[in-house]
């Protein structure tokens, strides 16, 4: 049984960003500039591949290897389009160390069929609030 197609972009874009190749992971998404992405960091959101160029240029200019796996990915499709939500984990050696570090992530990324061919056109990656005591929906004081 194949995989449904939302799925194969996931592991490719996981892929290409984990050895670092750019443009095969900008290939993945519409160069409509309707795309949209969050990343972890307070200042990471794009609107454009040019935006998201440069996020991935800043993500390999601070790690030395990246290991960007998704797991039980969750699939809400139509016919055309879909909605894909996973666990995520990304491994990585920051630049100049040989220290793994791990970040869990919590992923979703939107795909279309556009013309015949699944495109992504969001996707957005989060960290759960680590001040956030488990059974709580807010903070403690």
């Amino acid at each position: 049984m194949s995989s449904h197609p939302l799925v194969d972009l996931a592991k490719n874009f996981a892929a290409h960003h984990s050895s670092q190749n750019s443009e095969a992971a900008l290939r993945l998404f519409t160069h409509d500039q309707k795309i949209h992405y969050w990343g972890t960091g307070s200042d990471e959101e794009g609107f454009s591949i040019s935006d998201l160029k440069s996020q991935l240029a800043r993500d390999h200019s601070e790690v030395d290897q990246l290991q960007l796996s998704m797991n039980k990915p969750q699939l809400m499709t139509t016919e055309s389009s879909g909605v894909l939500i996973a666990m995520w984990l990304a491994r990585y050696q920051r630049q100049g160390s040989k220290q793994w570090h791990e970040m869990p992530l919590r992923g979703t990324l939107y795909g279309e069929q556009i013309d015949g061919q699944w495109l992504l056109r969001h996707g957005h990656w989060s960290v759960a609030f680590s001040e956030q005591p488990e059974g709580r929906s807010f903070p403690l004081e």
